[in-house]
């Protein structure tokens, strides 16, 4: 059963990720809502593209509850989203006035760690993931050299826990997973090659426990759901 907490923290996330499908259509109807006001000058970035970008990013791993707290001496958590990574490649065809294609990636991001104190012994732990993610894109360039975009596609995720404790060793359980993940951002074309845009993505996995004891990992290995903002910078070769 969860606690009053553990209920506040799911239906947050359950909001975020609503917020996030429906900011994601927003980003796509503001596409199609400019088609009668631009020009055709998508054109030069049909064809393989590269890119790389970095922000934050991170697991939606859970907080730790007031009874989890209770009897401890100290605890901490470093679960807010910190330096993320991604490094793609994909190529884009042109259809009416829009680019349409398909994208891989390796997305790397910050490490969950929590720690609990019970005077000199401790625990601690540390969620560790990456992503490879398959996706299609849809993008609309405008005249004014800025374009909007939406991507859509999987995610093969891996995540890995590993618990140690005061007197009684350590282990590790990892697992992965193919969850659902979308994107949208906007950009800017500088040159017919180069160009940058923000993306923000979202990864749907489940949420992990945080350990009843120091030796039962229960369902601490659920693939969580990842969340990044990166600045992109790409070059098209077409």
């Amino acid at each position: 059963m969860r606690t009053v907490d553990q209920s506040f923290y799911y239906r947050r996330k359950t909001m975020k990720k609503i917020l996030i499908i429906l900011t994601t259509a927003a980003t796509l109807g503001f596409g199609i809502a400019g088609y009668a006001q631009s020009v055709n000058n998508s054109s030069s970035q049909a064809g393989p593209y590269v890119g790389a970008g970095l922000g934050i990013g991170g697991m939606d791993t859970p907080a730790l509850t007031s009874n989890e707290k209770a009897g401890t001496t100290s605890s901490s958590e470093n679960i807010r989203e910190g330096a993320a990574g991604r490094i793609y490649g994909g190529y884009l065809w042109q259809v009416s006035n829009f680019l349409v294609g398909g994208e891989a990636g390796y997305t790397k991001y910050q490490d969950n760690k929590y720690k609990v104190n019970f005077g000199p012994a401790s625990i601690d732990w540390t969620y560790t993931g990456s992503t490879i993610d398959l996706l299609g894109v849809a993008k609309y360039v405008f005249n004014s050299g800025f374009n909007a975009f939406g991507k859509a596609g999987i995610a093969i995720t891996q995540q890995k826990v590993d618990i140690s404790a005061t007197g009684l060793g350590s282990q590790s359980k990892s697992k992965s997973a193919v969850l659902p993940e979308v994107a949208f951002g906007v950009g800017y074309d500088w040159t017919q090659q180069f160009s940058t845009n923000i993306t923000y993505a979202h990864s749907f996995g489940n949420e992990p426990s945080t350990p009843d004891t120091a030796t039962d990992l229960d369902d601490m290995d659920t693939v969580a759901s990842v969340d990044t903002l990166l600045v992109n910078a790409e070059y098209h070769f077409g």
